[in-house]
C-alpha cells in the first residue's frame, strides 16, 4: 500500500472496532453527570419563562452603544480610500465637513462640498480645505486640472473662479 493512501476494509473496521470496543469515544467529549442535565434543563425553561423587561432590553442597547461600548475607538472610522469619518453625538460626517463647520461656526449645506487641495483624503486640516459651493463647481475645478496637468499643491487662492 502505497504511503498516505489508507483503504477501510471491512476486515480493519472489525479490528478497529473490536480494538475500541468498551472504551468511550476519543472524539465525543465528556459527558455530563445526570445532576447537571437536569440543572441545565431547569436554566433553560427559566430563560424561556423569563424574557428581559423593555426597560432591561434597552439599558443593555444603550450599553453597546457610542463611547460606552468596548468597541468604541474613540469615534473614528476608516474607509477604504483615505477619508476619515467622525461620530460626534451619534451623527456620522466625514471628518473633513466637521473641521470646515467648526472653522466657519455654522453647519454646511448637504449640496457644500469639501474638497482636499493635496489631494490627500486623510489631511483635514483647515488649510487644506476648500469648500465648493456645488459638485458641479468641483467637478469643473478638476476638469480644470486635468486639462493643465496641474499636480500637487495648489493654493485656495489660484481657484480661477468664483464658487
Amino acid at each position: 500500500m502505497e504511503r498516505g493512501k489508507y483503504i477501510r476494509t471491512p476486515a480493519i473496521r472489525l479490528k478497529n472496532s473490536e480494538a475500541q470496543r468498551g472504551k468511550p469515544s476519543s472524539f465525543k467529549g465528556k459527558r455530563h453527570t445526570v445532576e447537571a442535565r437536569a440543572k441545565q434543563r431547569q436554566a433553560a425553561i427559566l430563560r424561556e419563562r423569563r424574557p428581559h423587561y423593555p426597560e432591561t432590553k434597552e439599558k443593555m442597547r444603550v450599553i453597546r452603544l457610542g463611547e460606552k461600548s468596548h468597541w468604541w475607538k474613540g469615534g473614528f472610522t476608516h474607509d477604504g480610500e483615505g477619508r476619515i469619518d467622525e461620530n460626534r453625538s451619534g451623527v456620522r460626517k466625514r471628518r473633513a465637513r466637521y473641521t470646515v463647520e467648526d472653522s466657519l461656526g455654522r453647519s454646511l449645506l448637504s449640496r457644500e462640498v469639501v474638497h482636499h487641495i493635496n489631494e490627500n483624503k486623510g489631511d483635514d486640516r483647515v488649510e487644506n480645505l476648500y469648500l465648493f459651493r456645488n459638485q458641479a463647481s468641483h467637478n469643473r475645478w478638476h476638469k480644470y486640472l486635468r486639462r493643465h496637468q496641474l499636480i500637487g499643491s495648489i493654493l485656495k487662492s489660484n481657484v480661477p473662479f468664483n464658487n
